[in-house]
């Protein structure tokens, strides 16, 4: 082969890598407070597109916003650099989500836990039926109440704050104990309160100390970072707990010789299931992702530390309380 030939063969090489480069799909994801590495679910978001950057012609980016005021200069910086596809993650980024989407009307936005009232064309809204998970979760809480508190089992919550999608753990989670409750002839009651908000550890050790000073026996958090410091009292007040969002038997290790499982949001399915569609020209613009039971966008995580402490008729009546939703024969009794 001459010189010449393989100059002319390097430079086409290196025109297709460049070519390649070119033609992936750019998608981004901005976090919320606190960024990607310090929130388990906006984590959980980011392993979901970093799963699909590996398995499809995608190129991830990544931004993070100190206050809500940013959220809209993020997300118009996104937009120019040719994302096609930008994640925004939670409710805080619904404003800025739909200013943003007018004005860039030929990129596409899916919000990870906020669905809009209105169907806006370029806006797919993720959103997961969270209580289809809380309530078996509701129904070992109680149990574990009643087997180490048989006089007077209680189990607890602290929500971040008192809106729909926290709501939606714990009216799944507290009708889980009724059932418990109907089926077995029990009396376990319930406590719970909310931290108003997200982000602080401090506050919501004190919440669940209070609650568990009243009798709570197993408390379940749902309030982000504010949960961190909730399932931390329980260790310290040597009780029980459920973790959210993700598996936090790994996120929290502190507390895994407390924690019965935790409530998963299966946010990096959607985002993965999301990010195929889009690809394949099939993004649901102006519609819903619903994470249920079923498509694996929630669930329950193993028992791990209890795996043998929970007796498997528990156990095994569980697994039919999931399937029996999954069905539509039971009723978590969230509408």
């Amino acid at each position: 082969m001459t010189k010449k030939y393989l100059i002319l063969l390097i430079f086409i090489m290196i025109l297709c890598c460049n070519n390649s480069n070119e033609s992936s799909i750019k998608i981004g994801m901005i976090s919320s407070f606190g960024g990607f590495e310090n929130q388990s679910f906006t984590g959980n978001c980011k392993e979901g597109l970093e799963r699909a950057a590996e398995d499809f012609d995608v190129t991830a980016e990544y931004a993070e916003a100190d206050s809500i005021g940013d959220f809209e200069s993020v997300m118009n910086e996104l937009s120019e650099i040719g994302c096609e596809l930008i994640f925004p993650i939670g409710f805080d980024q619904s404003e800025a989500t739909y200013n943003v989407a007018q004005i860039f009307p030929e990129i596409d936005f899916a919000i990870v836990d906020f669905e809009f009232e209105e169907s806006i064309e370029n806006i797919q809204s993720i959103i997961f039926e969270t209580d289809e998970a809380s309530f078996p979760l509701g129904f070992l809480a109680a149990f574990w109440a009643d087997l180490q508190d048989a006089n007077e089992p209680k189990i607890g919550y602290v929500g971040g704050m008192d809106i729909l999608p926290v709501n939606q753990f714990i009216t799944g989670y507290l009708n889980g104990k009724n059932y418990f409750n109907e089926k077995y002839d029990k009396n376990v009651t319930e406590d719970g309160t909310y931290a108003n908000s997200f982000y602080d550890e401090e506050l919501g050790f004190d919440l669940a100390d209070s609650l568990i000073f009243n009798g709570v026996d197993v408390i379940f958090p749902v309030a982000g970072q504010t949960g961190n410091g909730v399932l931390l009292a329980a260790k310290e007040n040597e009780k029980w707990g459920i973790g959210v969002d993700v598996d936090e038997y790994y996120f929290l290790i502190e507390v895994q010789d407390i924690l019965l499982s935790s409530c998963l949001k299966r946010a990096d399915n959607a985002v993965y299931d999301t990010v195929d569609d889009f690809i394949k020209n099939n993004f649901n613009g102006g519609g819903v992702y619903h994470g249920t039971l079923e498509n694996k966008g929630v669930g329950i995580a193993p028992y791990h530390d209890f795996e043998e402490l929970i007796p498997n008729s528990i156990k095994v009546e569980i697994e039919e309380i999931i399937q029996d939703i999954i069905s539509g024969e039971l009723d978590t009794g969230w509408e």
